[in-house]
């Protein structure tokens, strides 16, 4: 197997095992909860840091977004939730973006196609940062990899990516707790 394809094998792989985990702490939240008792207040903190950073990093079309969802149906606390969501959303964005400048169009093939890269290279020249800010502020996922690929500069990943990215989480968190 080449290695585009295990890397998009591993990329399917995560994300029906992140939305089947999602879809079953919904199912069964309370028997989750009964069985973990402390250990989910303790870890589920770490858990929705990883799964955020993950998500943020490997080109997928998941979004730390269901995290949230995830939180609200085990009773994790409103703070725990926005800052480890944030903190992985953060850190994966920005390790992605890193990647995707230093090894370029070259890494970023490996995830999402080259026709693909195109249309967002094109996207970009002519609508400029506002469709990076489109798809940061929306639980559409966005591409960091790609973006650092294609030449964005920091600056502008930062104001139209990551700031409106984390304003977002925040946001949804809130309402999604307030409900």
């Amino acid at each position: 197997m080449n290695k585009k394809k295990l890397l998009l094998t591993i990329t399917v792989l995560f994300a029906i095992a992140f939305t089947t985990v999602f879809v079953l702490s919904i199912i069964y939240s309370s028997e989750i909860e009964v069985l973990l008792g402390a250990n989910l207040q303790s870890y589920g903190g770490t858990i929705l840091f990883l799964l955020s950073l993950l998500i943020e990093f490997i080109p997928n079309y998941l979004s730390p977004h269901l995290g949230i969802l995830n939180a609200y149906a085990l009773n994790l606390n409103l703070d725990t939730t926005i800052a480890f969501i944030l903190l992985g959303s953060v850190t994966g964005s920005l390790l992605g973006f890193e990647l995707g400048k230093v090894y370029g169009v070259k890494l970023a093939d490996n995830f999402v196609s080259i026709k693909r890269i195109n249309q967002i290279e094109k996207a970009l020249n002519d609508k400029g940062r506002w469709g990076v800010l489109m798809a940061s502020v929306s639980p559409v996922p966005y591409f960091p990899i790609v973006l650092g690929s294609v030449k964005l500069s920091w600056k502008n990943f930062i104001i139209f990516g990551v700031l409106p990215r984390s304003i977002g989480i925040i946001l949804l968190s809130w309402i999604v707790f307030a409900f």
